[in-house]
């Protein structure tokens, strides 16, 4: 679930560094969670290893049908359209000076 969470948030966002930050902080969240069962002794490492993977892959079959849907529907993941008049790409310059 917090895989899931960083993964959307961050693909609303459009600063590399805020996305970086998201990832990262669900990522350490997700560890920190798992380390925590097993020092906890409620769970073996091999369940907690097992519920990653179960987990990773939930996300990416998320992932995968979210993005295969906005393809379909012409708009991208945070529902930006995907046509000619769309936003610029990350780090290029969205403004036009006039020539002084």
């Amino acid at each position: 679930m917090y895989g899931a969470l960083a993964y959307f948030l961050a693909a609303a966002l459009r600063a590399r560094w805020a996305k970086a930050l998201v990832l990262l902080s669900g990522l350490v969240l997700v560890l920190a969670i798992g380390f925590s069962r097993v020092y906890l002794g409620v769970h073996y490492p091999s369940d907690v290893l097992a519920g990653y993977s179960a987990g990773l892959a939930w996300l990416m079959i998320c992932a995968l049908l979210v993005r295969d849907r906005a393809q379909r529907s012409g708009t991208d993941e945070d529902g930006a359209s995907t046509g000619a008049t769309s936003a610029p790409a990350l780090g290029s310059s969205s403004h036009t000076s006039a020539p002084s």
